[in-house]
């Protein structure tokens, strides 16, 4: 298990070997340096799922790396269940989407510094899934933020890329001093950094009381920064301005959700922090599943009026973020985390699908797209099935997830987060199968000869499809499943059993549930079909409703308040150029009455001060010299009269000195 050292080390030597010897050596072949190290990554991964399943292994091998009195740090890696499925999520994404990187981005501008980020970027998340402490976690997270800030920026010539690569830097960075905060509240209540120590602690009582609760608070503002929660979201459609290989991996399969990775690692501290456990009214109402519920449904909301492809699925990642994060805010710790499998799949699926749409279009605007089916066969039905399992229908592993997320929040007695998920489920179906009628369906209103993509594109696309389509029926209760001893961790299976939080059931009322939630979800999709399906449409939506039926008030304000993203990039805005101007104008007011007042004094002060010393150097020290010399001048001209060559005269000076001597020590004696 030693190998799981190197594997992020061998992906930061990729990176360093594609940007320093691919740059001049294969430069076009750039991915030859980073497919094989990822692949080889993805290998170690799934040995390890087998290790873990069959052994029920437990890897946590630590060194010190220093010692500052107050505690230790120590370097290590930690995998259980949860981190290998991590570790394969990670790289098998990280793997379709270099592949699929080949054909799209070949003939791009900087082809091989965007490799060697992404071999960087790879690095920073196997470094964050393995790691056995918040120290070093931390470094993992901020490679990712460092290596997301580069890619969004990629055609950093266009001033919108780069402000949009500011502006994600700048966001997470605010939830980022969160994580910082509470990683060192952490430290200092525990005395390590050791995550499971900081769990067991708080499970055991030791780290309790306010402190537990501010710095559950505190890590909760980096899981919103970090995961595009509610209301630090607004990166993450702007992000969009990156390659669309770079929304897929980063911005919507592994990146974004390691705020909801670092929630259900550390979940006995929310847990206890947030008395996750407390069910049933105004109680069960805390931080974790309120920012979860919200998210879920502001995402959904925003992708019902967004006109850019890309920018759906960015909402739809946002929503979808929000269902992970409230589900462990209910209790549904294995049902979250399995969403969070299962969506890796089927929205890396869906972006680079969008990817291959915009390849053959040459644009993202859905207005000019349309009747893409036909000419697009193999993009079209592999969109489906990704489309299919977002929506959670049978039998898509979507279905299994989020229903399970569902079903956790009705039996753990969170029936007003039930209400929001199954809303979020209806605007779920509504957008993307009113993306998918906009995209694929009717007659193609765009310009040129649109056309199916290469092999190298739709090969990774059909690869991602198959477990869109079927990876969920790994967590069919009864059957081996996510839900296993294997996957869920000790710590976190005591936080279960202690509050009886239920993670599956196979009882009537799950079955309901299920029926509910494919019938709302059917709902969405028969009443976007009936909007935005021509031939649908033309026959079931009254003349007079075909357009403009959004319009009309009071649909026509609420349609302006989603157009404007609730107004939050205009608060944004808004806050930042008042900071901005306040700022400058208290910065002018400083230098010109604190600042300029001080340098002017202080000139003024070292002239008086000059002229002082001039006055003392004139006046006292060159008058005191010049007498001095003038004294000693008049005193050489007296002592030369005495030299008359006159013996006598010479013998009664000494005689007459002497005796005024042998006086003076008469006297002082």
């Amino acid at each position: 298990m030693e190998i799981f050292w190197l594997l992020p080390i061998l992906n930061i030597a990729a990176c360093f070997l594609t940007f320093f010897f691919a740059r001049s050596v294969t430069k076009s072949k750039a991915h030859l340096w980073t497919v094989p190290v990822v692949g080889f990554s993805w290998l170690v991964a799934l040995f390890a799922v087998g290790q873990i399943i069959v052994g029920h292994d437990v890897v946590n091998q630590s060194k010190e790396w220093f010692d500052f009195g107050a505690g230790s740090v120590r370097m290590g890696v930690h995998i259980d269940g949860f981190a290998v499925v991590m570790m394969v999520v990670v790289t098998s994404i990280s793997l379709a989407m270099q592949v699929y990187s080949i054909s799209y981005m070949r003939g791009e501008v900087r082809y091989v510094t965007y490799y060697a980020i992404i071999a960087l970027f790879t690095s920073g998340m196997m470094i964050l899934v393995t790691a056995d402490n918040l120290f070093l976690a931390i470094f993992g997270w901020e490679i990712m933020g460092l290596c997301s800030y580069m890619l969004i920026g990629h055609y950093h010539e266009d001033v919108a890329n780069s402000t949009a690569a500011i502006k994600a830097f700048l966001t997470t960075r605010t939830g980022d001093l969160g994580l910082l905060i509470g990683s060192i509240m952490c430290f200092w209540a525990v005395r390590t950094f050791d995550i499971e120590a900081i769990n067991v602690a708080a499970v055991e009582g030791v780290f309790g009381g306010h402190l537990l609760e501010v710095a559950a608070i505190a890590l909760c503002i980096g899981v919103i920064g970090k995961s595009a929660q509610f209301p630090l979201h607004t990166w993450l459609p702007d992000a969009m301005a990156g390659p669309t290989p770079v929304s897929s991996l980063i911005h919507a399969a592994t990146m974004v959700v390691a705020g909801v990775y670092l929630v259900a690692r550390m979940f006995p501290v929310f847990a206890e922090a947030f008395d996750i456990g407390q069910f049933g009214g105004i109680e069960s109402v805390h931080l974790i599943a309120l920012v979860g519920g919200v998210t879920a449904l502001v995402g959904a909301f925003l992708a019902l009026v967004q006109w850019d492809l890309k920018k759906v699925l960015a909402y739809s990642t946002i929503s979808q973020l929000g269902y992970m994060i409230f589900g462990l805010g209910v209790g549904a710790w294995g049902a979250a985390v399995f969403h969070l499998f299962t969506h890796a799949f089927f929205k890396a699926l869906l972006f680079l699908g969008s990817g291959s749409v915009i390849h053959a279009v040459h644009t993202q605007d859905m207005r000019d797209m349309g009747g893409l089916r036909k000419v697009m066969p193999r993009t079209y039905w592999t969109w489906i099935i990704g489309t299919l399992a977002l929506c959670g229908v049978f039998p898509a592993a979507g279905f299994f997830s989020k229903d399970e997320i569902l079903a956790g929040a009705w039996h753990n007695s969170y029936q007003w987060v039930w209400v929001l998920g199954l809303l979020g489920a209806f605007l779920t179906a509504f957008y993307m199968f009113r993306a998918t009628h906009l995209t694929f369906h009717g007659d193609y209103r765009g310009h040129g000869h649109p056309h199916e993509s290469d092999n190298w594109i739709t090969g990774v696309l059909i690869a991602l499809a198959i477990p869109s389509a079927v990876i969920g029926f790994i967590g069919l209760p009864g059957q081996l499943n996510l839900f296993d001893g294997w996957f869920e961790p000790h710590v976190v299976h005591e936080i279960v059993e202690r509050y009886g939080l239920v993670n599956e059931s196979l009882d009537t009322t799950t079955w309901v549930l299920a029926a509910v939630s494919l019938a709302v979800a059917a709902a969405g999709i028969i009443l976007a079909s009936m909007l935005f399906l021509p031939k649908w449409r033309d026959s079931w939506v009254p003349e007079g409703l075909h357009s403009g039926w959004t319009t009309r008030p009071p649909l026509s304000y609420a349609r302006t308040f989603l157009e404007r993203k609730l107004y939050l990039d205009s608060l944004y805005g808004t806050l930042t150029l008042w900071v901005r101007d306040s700022a400058s104008r208290a910065m002018y007011w400083t230098n010109m009455h604190i600042v300029d007042r001080v340098i002017d004094l202080t000139g003024a002060a070292s002239l008086q001060l000059g002229k002082g010393f001039y006055m003392f150097d004139q006046d006292g020290l060159d008058g005191f010299y010049n007498g001095l010399a003038a004294v000693t001048n008049r005193g050489g001209r007296e002592l030369r009269r005495t030299q008359t060559g006159q013996v006598q005269q010479y013998a009664g000076v000494l005689f007459a000195a002497a005796a005024i001597f042998g006086i003076f020590f008469i006297l002082v004696n």
